[in-house]
């Protein structure tokens, strides 16, 4: 059974909303940028030729009125809880961000069965490791992948792997990019 952690109500915000629309698997178009020069990805404005880093509630919404993303940006970088929506609306991903604009703690991933969002896998990301807990789409637990020691070089990861109740109503595989290549 899927943990609580999370609270369904919609984000509140003192911050001033900011709305922006987009297609679907594309980044918002706004009147500000993402500043990846440095690896952080802010978000600023230019205001008389300097970067104006922002502090606002974001909600982004896809061509056909549906909500596609929602959360805070503070000092231009992405903060606390975030949700994310797919094209028809249902859930999609909900999780947080820490203070360097990285995806930190519990993130619970849904994908859409039947008209409902249900959830496929649970990552609880820290500084060292990555667990993975993956569930069928009845919702059972069936797999967990654990990685350690992910901010030394990848060749010195430790991977462990843990089989429970075999199902035969496993998500189907995604297709793998490999965008190295």
């Amino acid at each position: 059974m899927e943990e609580i952690m999370f609270s369904s109500s919609p984000i509140t915000s003192q911050l001033p909303t900011r709305y922006f629309h987009r297609e679907p698997n594309t980044i918002p178009n706004g009147p500000w940028e993402c500043d990846d020069e440095d690896g952080d990805y802010r978000i600023y404005e230019l205001r008389y030729g300097a970067k104006v880093y922002l502090n606002f509630f974001a909600k982004t919404f896809y061509t056909n009125g549906k909500m596609a993303s929602e959360g805070t940006c503070v000092n231009g970088y992405k903060v606390g809880i975030w949700r994310f929506y797919n094209e028809n609306g249902l859930l999609d991903s909900v999780g947080r961000y820490n203070k360097e604009n990285e995806r930190w703690g519990r993130w619970t991933f849904y994908k859409e069965l039947e008209g409902e969002s249900r959830m496929c896998m649970v990552v609880d990301i820290r500084r060292y490791y990555e667990k993975y807990w993956c569930y069928d789409m009845d919702g059972k637990l069936w797999y967990c992948h654990t990685v350690y020691n992910t901010r030394a070089e990848y060749e010195d990861w430790v991977f462990t792997e843990d089989f429970y109740e075999p199902t035969d109503r496993k998500w189907p595989e995604e297709p793998y990019y490999d965008i190295t290549v």
